[in-house]
């Protein structure tokens, strides 16, 4: 999840978050009277301020025409909404969090977890006033709906405590008790579920106690009326600084980014003020507008590239971070200098232009072609980038291994806006003197950069002569080992016709696109090259055999039964799996496609691009107008040996004598095959020189058994 400003609603409800968990090396919640009553004294003012203006301004917007308000309906409700967070909303500080890779959605945390438990205790009170509050609780704030009548059943929460193994059974047992009983806290220590050991308990003391407060004074100041404002408030209106230690490396200044956000100042307007200063009041006057159209711009653009769930009230965000971007990319044109005269209004306005022609201009390329989708995808990204809450840090260094994040940005920021801006350069600024054929080698020239984005290159540094290389020479320099597919792929296509040349690209983007090809990071920036040889005999026929048969085996609505029926097939080939942790066992993954299709699963050792396992499969199945599930029925069909469990040492032979018993039960628990668990020393069931082979969904915590325990035919 990116650092940045969430809401608690934004915060719980984050895609990538499922539990906020309070680790055991953490404290325990230790928070007194005193100081939830400091936290719930603020909450209550700036709600009644809120409820009192009932979300008006003192402001209002005055369009110069009348009619646009009528024509943008949702003017004056950005307005309020940003109003009402400026003036009346609550900010409960940082809250630092990281995530573990091995434990997708657990987010552990490092600070806050004293003002976000309390938090909860505040929002749990609320809702258990109504029943409709209550639903929204269970379904923002527990894992699992709640019964009204949960009884002795314990629910798992968002916000999970892990301090001691007890705590968390009673807190996933008194949320839902406390949702349905809040004014009998007291009887917690009586429910069939209560430990004694609790009693003594410093964290549980004080989690009753401070519901017990919390429940008491709402009750006194806050009527029954306003309880579902009060939710809505506390949801959108109570927010903090999140900071997520996994993206922005130890050694990062918190400063720095809170400052590059514009959060408190207007950063564009302190930058006009500067710039419009030493002018002439002609001058001032006529830059002035310019300034105000720019403004416009980004306030027509404020939601673009952005999730539903992202509110942008306003230009700011997107503004300043062009301006900052634009700051930066000039000090790296002027050879990487340490500081750079402030950008002036001229080059903004360049910039400014370049950046609006590309989206003037992309409906014009992508007609050429009958496949394009990618460039709504790339456009998308960059107003993503400007867009986004988690602002970038333009002014990172560009050789800073800590900021590898923002350099990637760079790489497609800058890559993007220099590709036209030298054009605009070549031509003297005058872009009507661009014809079609131009545009095709600006968005050619942008398709690579957009390629190392989504291959996570960092290379900023010699962006510059890169773009000009790419866009002005015939053939230019792919230097370095990750440019080596670009270097084959341009190789292949410059001595082609203009037409040809279009149907070529638009069948190898295509296939680049598919989310297991688009992805090359850490996998020599492969997006193609391992399914297809580009050299100077690949034949359009060939190229369009390898999209079809590579969608058939992976189609986008993305079957998972299929998946496993294609695991079972490369057994015939090989292994192919990708070793990974833990790693006091051995715990194999056979899902991980991105490795799998480009030969890089860590057992599968010093392969050729033209050997992989999934090559070899590839290739025979390209050649047969088969369904996988025929396809792995000629294949077990076709298996010459017989398989001796007795005497059997090799995994892949094992799986394959399983699959061929399984059959669709093979897999069924989850695409990870686990041996070697030190607890279990006897050996598996119909393998006695093999330890016993277990099928998991990915740990030990989810579904799991053994391939020996499963039923045959199912």
């Amino acid at each position: 999840m990116r650092t940045g400003r969430y809401s608690i609603a934004e915060l719980f409800g984050n895609r990538h978050i499922e539990q906020l968990v309070i680790p055991e090396i953490q404290r325990d919640y230790v928070w007194k009277a005193e100081q939830v009553q400091g936290l719930l004294d603020s909450i209550l003012k700036n709600f009644n301020d809120w409820k009192q203006a009932k979300g008006t301004p003192r402001f209002k917007v005055v369009p110069e025409e009348p009619q646009d308000i009528e024509k943008h309906p949702s003017l004056e409700n950005d307005f309020t909404a940003f109003y009402a967070q400026r003036y009346h909303g609550t900010n409960i500080g940082f809250v630092y969090a990281y995530s573990d890779g091995d434990l997708p959605g657990q987010y552990y945390l490092i600070d806050g977890q004293q003002r976000l438990t309390t938090l909860y205790l505040v929002l749990l009170a609320v809702a258990s006033r109504n029943d409709d509050l209550k639903e929204r609780f269970r379904a923002r704030y527990c894992l699992q709906s709640t019964d009204a009548n949960p009884g002795a059943k314990a629910i798992p929460t968002k916000l999970d405590y892990r301090l001691r193994e007890h705590i968390t059974d009673f807190f996933h047992h008194c949320v839902p008790y406390l949702l349905e009983n809040p004014e009998h806290a007291e009887t917690l220590q009586q429910q069939s579920w209560y430990r004694k050991r609790l009693d003594e308990d410093k964290t549980v003391k004080n989690l009753i106690n401070n519901f017990t407060k919390i429940y008491s004074h709402l009750e006194n100041e806050l009527d029954s009326d306003c309880s579902d404002d009060a939710f809505k408030y506390l949801d959108d209106l109570v927010d903090c600084w999140y900071f997520d230690t996994n993206e922005s490396v130890q050694g990062e200044e918190l400063y720095i980014y809170l400052n590059a956000r514009g959060e408190s100042t207007a950063t564009n307007e302190n930058k006009k003020a500067e710039l419009l200063k030493s002018l002439s009041d002609e001058k001032k006057e006529d830059w002035g507008k310019k300034w105000e159209e720019w403004q416009d711009f980004f306030w027509q653009k404020r939601r673009k590239g952005l999730e539903d769930k992202h509110n942008n009230p306003n230009a700011d965000r997107g503004f300043n971070s062009f301006l900052a971007c634009i700051k930066n990319l000039e000090k790296l044109k002027n050879k990487g200098g340490n500081e750079c005269e402030e950008t002036s209004l001229e080059v903004i306005e360049k910039y400014l232009s370049a950046l609006k022609w590309l989206g003037d201009n992309k409906g014009s390329f992508k007609k050429l072609y009958s496949y394009s989708g990618w460039v709504d995808s790339w456009f998308n990204e960059i107003w993503s980038v400007f867009n986004n809450p988690a602002m970038t840090d333009w002014d990172a260094n560009f050789k800073d291994d800590k900021k590898p994040t923002e350099r990637n940005k760079m790489v497609l920021i800058w890559g993007s806006l220099l590709s036209i801006f030298s054009y605009f350069e070549r031509n003297d600024w005058e872009p009507v003197r661009i014809n079609i054929d131009d545009i095709e080698r600006i968005f050619r020239t942008i398709r690579i950069f957009w390629l190392r984005y989504k291959n996570y290159n960092r290379s900023v540094a010699s962006l510059p002569a890169a773009v000009k290389d790419i866009l002005f020479n015939d053939s230019p320099e792919f230097i370095g080992s990750e440019s080596k597919e670009e270097a084959l792929k341009w190789n292949l296509l410059k001595n082609t016709g203009d037409e040809e040349r279009r149907h070529f690209e638009a069948v190898i983007w295509e296939i680049e696109d598919h989310p297991f090809n688009i992805d090359g990071r850490d996998l020599d920036n492969q997006n193609i090259s391992h399914l297809v040889d580009l050299n100077e005999q690949l034949t359009l026929e060939t190229l369009n055999n390898v999209k079809e048969t590579f969608y058939r085996l992976f189609p986008k609505d993305n079957k998972k039964q299929e998946e496993r029926t294609i695991a079972q097939i490369l057994l015939y080939y090989g292994e192919f799996w990708h070793h990974i942790s833990p790693w006091y066992h051995k715990n194999y993954d056979f899902s991980d496609w991105r490795r799998t299709i480009r030969g890089k699963g860590n057992v599968e050792q010093n392969v050729a691009a033209s050997t992989t396992v999934f090559r070899l499969f590839f290739q025979d199945f390209m050649k047969k107008n088969k369904s996988p599930n025929e396809f792995l029925k000629m294949k077990q069909d076709e298996w010459p040996e017989s398989i001796d469990p007795v005497s059997e040492t090799s995994l892949r032979k094992a799986l394959i004598w399983y699959s061929q018993k399984l059959q669709d039960n093979f897999l069924k628990e989850g695409m990870y095959v686990v041996i070697d668990r030190p607890q279990y020393e006897e050996s598996d069931a119909n393998f006695p020189k093999l330890s016993p082979i277990w099928n998991t969904s990915g740990s030990f915590k989810g579904r799991n058994k053994k391939m020996s325990e499963q039923k045959e035919n199912g």
